[in-house]
């Protein structure tokens, strides 16, 4: 099963580079708790932390903000990194998917 570890978000934002144009907004699977809107998830179901993703979001993000659910992945122009940003979740955005393959 594919996991939200610090390699995959490497992983992550090395396929973004190759596979998406910079600026572009990806969206990569990541929701806000409904209930609690401090806590995120992708959606595997793991809450997103300092480890696992949570370092990629922007300064002063993700807003606590009604309609902001969705998370996408950007190029961040002012450092050369990518980041996250939280996004109403019924813009329409780019996609890819990732799905464990078993030998």
């Amino acid at each position: 099963m594919c996991t939200h570890s610090a390699i995959y978000v490497f992983c992550l934002i090395n396929l973004v580079r190759v596979f998406f144009s910079v600026g572009e907004k990806i969206w990569v699977g990541a929701r806000q708790d409904q209930s609690n809107v401090s806590l995120w998830f992708w959606l595997s179901g793991e809450v997103i932390g300092d480890t696992n993703g949570g370092q990629l979001w922007t300064d002063s993000r993700p807003v606590e903000a009604a309609g902001r659910s969705c998370a996408v992945l950007k190029y961040r122009n002012k450092t050369g990194e990518y980041g996250l940003y939280d996004i109403e979740c019924n813009d329409t955005k780019k996609y890819f998917c990732f799905q464990d393959l078993y030998l």
